[in-house]
């Protein structure tokens, strides 16, 4: 990754956001996830791994 191009680098994360808003992927998410859940998610302001427990669940 260290040897990508600035548009390499734009291509996969216009890529990955793509992959990531498919109505499917959430629905599939959505299914599989409760409230009262033990979760594992990146905290995106420092990149690191966080527990977490589901508290509510919204439509969007």
């Amino acid at each position: 990754m260290n040897r990508a191009s600035s548009l390499q680098l734009f291509q996969l994360s216009a890529l990955i956001k793509r992959l990531l808003a498919d109505p499917r992927r959430i629905i599939a998410v959505r299914v599989n996830m409760h409230l009262g859940q033990t979760v594992r998610f990146v905290d995106w302001r420092d990149g690191s791994l966080r527990g977490g427990t589901v508290m509510a669940m919204k439509d969007t």
